[in-house]
């Protein structure tokens, strides 16, 4: 349309040549677009573990904890402190310094075993026994510092236990929390990214009714506008499905691919 109107002497050729700089610029921003495109969707493939099934399109996923309820985070954190692999792990732990104290301070006790013994001969005689059972009952006559000595190793691998179990369940309360606030700001961010997606799109209509009325030229400006919104608005969506996957993974719940994207 610039060219038409230099034709008619309506611009000068130096506006045709600003117009052709900007055209050149844009074009070269598309193809460095493309080609980015490209290079995720390569990556996309080889992370499927199919580097030559390179998808020409696209779906935007439905995602199904969009609209899921956020609980209370007192409920979120005790659901956490009950189930969590790793917490879980420290309390057997526990348990069983617990039990080597205890075996350490009684090792020096009177201990009663018994015996079985099984025996094959090759020449059979009178006083040959197929089979002997006893009781043997052994009484220490010294303790000396044995005990003490066994009794605080245990004991100090005990206390390690415990520092360690309670640090973990510290830093897993505080992650929870982290979680559970983060939820919360993308829950609001994505009203947000709602209303300028809708308005963006009707800026969009009405760019596009006042370019080809050629009263106004803001179309690029109103495409860029609903494209990003367009972008930040999936980019949330995509952020609250990964956190609440973590989530899951914080107090336990078995994840599945249903609770998070519906498959097709």
């Amino acid at each position: 349309k610039l060219r038409d109107r230099f034709e008619l002497g309506q611009v000068s050729e130096l506006d045709v040549l600003k117009q052709e700089v900007e055209y050149q610029k844009m074009r070269r921003l598309r193809l460095e677009s493309s080609n980015n495109q490209r290079l995720t969707r390569s990556a996309l493939a080889l992370s499927l573990g199919n580097l030559d099934l390179i998808a020409d399109t696209l779906a935007k996923p439905d995602i199904t904890v969009l609209d899921k309820k956020l609980p209370e985070i007192e409920d979120l954190q005790k659901q956490a402190l009950q189930n969590n692999a790793t917490i879980k792990s420290l309390q057997s732990q526990l348990i069983a310094a617990q039990q080597s104290v205890s075996v350490a301070r009684n090792s020096d006790n009177p201990v009663l075993k018994g015996q079985l013994e099984a025996h094959a001969y090759s020449r059979e005689t009178r006083s040959s026994d197929a089979w002997r059972a006893g009781v043997v009952l052994e009484i220490p006559l010294s303790k000396g510092g044995r005990t003490d000595a066994s009794v605080a190793k245990e004991r100090a691998n005990l206390y390690k236990v415990q520092a360690s179990l309670a640090k973990a369940k510290a830093v897993l309360k505080q992650q929870v929390l982290q979680l559970w606030i983060e939820l919360e700001a993308m829950k609001v961010k994505r009203d947000e990214m709602q209303a300028l997606t809708e308005y963006s799109e009707l800026y969009l209509d009405k760019s596009r009714v006042l370019y080809e009325m050629e009263v106004r030229s803001t179309l690029g400006d109103a495409m860029i506008t609903v494209t990003r919104a367009q972008y930040e608005s999936l980019e949330t969506d995509f952020d609250i499905a990964y956190a609440w996957a973590r989530m899951d993974a914080l107090t336990g719940n078995l994840i599945k691919s249903e609770n998070i994207i519906k498959e097709h």
